[in-house]
């Protein structure tokens, strides 16, 4: 059993840190495992289901090697915040 948090949906854009050709004009969710202990990863997961990991002392970021989650698609109750395309579930 996996438990996650999801932290919200962005559009991921080329150019900016953290976002590479392979993730870049797609919609990714982020959110982090309950079994990552470590504190310095979030994890991202694209519309077409490639996830990755990204640790922040790299800022790059790697393929998961095991899928656990699914992408989930915008909330319809989602409220936006901050950001010009962070959603954040309320």
């Amino acid at each position: 059993d996996y438990s996650y948090t999801v932290t919200g949906w962005i559009t991921a854009n080329a150019g900016e840190e953290c976002v590479t050709d392979a993730i870049a004009s797609q919609v990714v969710m982020m959110y982090v495992p309950d079994s990552d202990k470590e504190g310095d990863n979030v994890y991202v997961i694209t519309e077409t289901g490639e996830e990755y990991i990204i640790d922040f002392s790299s800022m790059v970021p790697k393929p998961v090697n095991v899928k656990t989650i699914a992408f989930i698609p915008y909330p319809s109750e989602a409220k936006t915040f901050t950001g010009k395309d962070t959603l954040y579930y309320d």
